[in-house]
C-alpha cells in the first residue's frame, strides 16, 4: 500500500453522481478524515471558488481548490495560479452565445459569476440549484475585473460542441463540463497545469498524487497523476487512463484510508 500525499477529484460525475446537489455527509466525513490523516484534498473542476467553500464546508479553511476547469488554483485563500481571457476574444464569444436563443453565456470572475440582466430562470438555477454567487450586467460585454472563463449554458439541451471548436478552437479551449454546460478556457488551461502549480508549491510530486475523473476536462489531470482513478461510468475515452476503476469515490476513499490503498 503507498499512502498518496495528495488526493484531487473532480466533483460533477465523479464526487457528486446524478448531478446530486450537495455531499453526502458520509462523503464529507471521509474528505474530513482524508485531511486530518495529513493528505492534501483537492476539488478540481470547473465551478466557483466560493461554491466549492460552501460545498466543502467543514473543511473549507484547511484544503486548496482547483477551480474553473483549472483557469484558478486557490491556497489559504490566496491566488497560486490564474489564468486570464483576452478581453477581445471573451467579447466575441459573448456575442455569438447572446446571438443563439438556445444558449446564455455565464462569464466566471474570482468571487461571482456574470449574466446578462433578464435570464430569471438561469439565475435561478445558478442561485438555487448549483449554489453559485451571480451578478447581473446590462452589458457582459464589459465585466468589472479580469475573468477566467466563459461558459455556455445551452438551455434546450442541444451540444454546440463543435461549432464553438470550429468558430474559437485555436484560439482558447473548449470543454464539455455538464450535460448543459461548454466552457471555453485560455489555451493551455486545463486542471493537470493548475494541480502541477499548486503541487509545487505545496513541494509535492505528481508521482505522490492521486486523481479522479470521468469526463474530458479530466483528462490532463487523470495524464499528470502517478495513480490516475475512473468511474466506471466515465465516458468510453477517459475509462482506459486510470491505473484504476471504481463505482464511487467513497469506495475508493475507504480503500485509502481503511483498505488496501492503491498501488503504483
Amino acid at each position: 500500500m503507498r499512502t498518496p500525499k495528495l488526493i484531487a477529484s473532480d466533483i460533477d460525475g465523479t464526487m457528486l453522481i446524478n448531478w446530486a446537489p450537495r455531499f453526502s455527509p458520509q462523503m464529507l466525513g471521509l474528505v474530513e478524515r482524508i485531511v486530518d490523516a495529513g493528505i492534501v484534498f483537492v476539488p478540481a473542476t470547473g465551478r466557483q471558488y466560493t461554491n466549492l467553500r460552501r460545498l466543502f464546508s467543514p473543511v473549507a479553511d484547511r484544503i486548496p481548490y482547483v477551480c474553473e476547469n483549472g483557469a484558478l488554483a486557490i491556497l489559504d485563500d490566496e491566488l497560486v495560479y490564474r489564468a486570464t481571457m483576452d478581453d477581445g476574444l471573451a467579447r466575441e464569444i459573448i456575442e455569438d452565445m447572446l446571438a443563439d436563443p438556445g444558449c446564455e453565456p455565464v462569464v466566471s470572475g474570482m468571487r461571482t459569476v456574470y449574466v446578462r440582466t433578464g435570464a430569471p430562470e438561469l439565475v435561478d438555477h445558478l442561485v438555487n440549484v448549483t449554489g453559485y454567487n451571480v451578478t447581473e450586467l446590462d452589458d457582459l460585454t464589459h465585466i468589472p475585473e479580469p475573468f477566467m472563463k466563459v461558459s455556455a449554458y445551452c438551455t434546450d439541451g442541444v451540444p454546440r460542441e463543435q461549432h464553438w471548436h470550429d468558430r474559437f478552437g485555436e484560439r482558447c479551449a473548449v470543454k464539455v463540463s455538464g450535460l448543459q454546460w461548454l466552457d471555453l478556457v485560455p489555451n493551455g488551461v486545463d486542471k493537470g497545469v493548475a494541480l502541477a502549480a499548486l503541487a509545487e508549491r505545496l513541494g509535492i510530486a505528481a508521482e505522490d498524487c492521486v486523481a479522479f475523473g470521468d469526463a474530458e476536462n479530466d483528462v490532463e489531470m487523470l495524464e499528470w497523476a502517478g495513480c490516475p482513478v475512473t468511474m466506471e461510468t466515465s465516458l468510453p475515452s477517459v475509462l482506459p487512463l486510470g491505473r484504476y476503476r471504481t463505482d464511487t469515490v467513497e469506495h475508493a476513499f475507504e480503500r485509502i484510508l481503511d483498505g488496501p490503498g492503491f498501488d503504483w
